[in-house]
C-alpha cells in the first residue's frame, strides 16, 4: 500500500486498522477503569457467594459478625450490603433487594459505570468522536444516581431498623 493510499483512509478507519494491527496504542484511562470495574465484578461473581446467612469465599464460609449488631442488637447502615451485592451478582435480584436495597443500587451503578466508561473510552480510543460533552453529562448523571442510591440505601436501613425495633 502506498503512502497516498494510507492517507486516503479516513482517520477513524486508520485507527481501527491500527487497532487491529497494533492494539491501537494505549487506551484512555476511562477504558481501563471501566474494564477493571467489569473484571472485578466478574471475578467477584466467580469467587464469592452470599445468602441471607453469610458470605462464602471460594466455597468456604466466612465467619463475619457485625460488631454494631452484636453490641446493640440493631442493624448497622451496612448490614446486609455485601450479601445483597453478591445475591444480585448471581442474578437473585428480588432476594438481594429484600436483603438490602442499597446493594442492588450499588451493583446497578457499578454496572452502568463500567458500561459507560467502556463505551466512552472505546469511542475516544477509536477516534470516532470527542467525548467531552458526554463525559460531563455522565458526571452529572452519576451524581444524581449517587444521591438516589444513597436515599435507597438509607431508606433500606431505616426499614431494617423499624423491623428490628419492636424486638429490641
Amino acid at each position: 500500500m502506498t503512502a497516498d493510499a494510507i492517507t486516503a483512509i479516513p482517520p477513524a478507519r486508520r485507527r481501527v486498522v491500527g487497532l487491529a494491527a497494533a492494539c491501537g496504542g494505549v487506551p484512555p484511562a476511562k477504558t481501563v477503569v471501566g474494564a477493571l470495574i467489569a473484571a472485578d465484578l466478574l471475578i467477584g461473581r466467580s469467587l464469592v457467594s452470599g445468602d441471607e446467612n453469610g458470605v462464602a469465599l471460594a466455597g468456604r464460609r466466612l465467619d463475619w459478625v457485625c460488631a454494631f449488631r452484636r453490641q446493640t442488637g440493631l442493624p448497622c447502615p451496612t448490614c446486609g450490603l455485601t450479601r445483597s451485592v453478591l445475591l444480585a451478582l448471581h442474578g437473585e435480584w428480588p432476594r438481594a433487594w429484600h436483603m438490602s436495597p442499597g446493594g442492588v443500587a450499588l451493583l446497578a451503578g457499578l454496572i452502568a459505570a463500567a458500561v459507560a466508561l467502556l463505551c466512552l473510552g472505546g469511542i475516544e480510543w477509536l477516534g470516532l468522536a470527542r467525548t467531552r460533552r458526554a463525559e460531563n453529562s455522565l458526571r452529572v448523571a452519576a451524581l444524581i444516581y449517587a444521591g438516589g442510591a444513597a436515599v435507597v440505601w438509607l431508606g433500606g436501613w431505616i426499614a431494617q431498623l423499624s423491623a428490628a425495633w419492636p424486638h429490641y
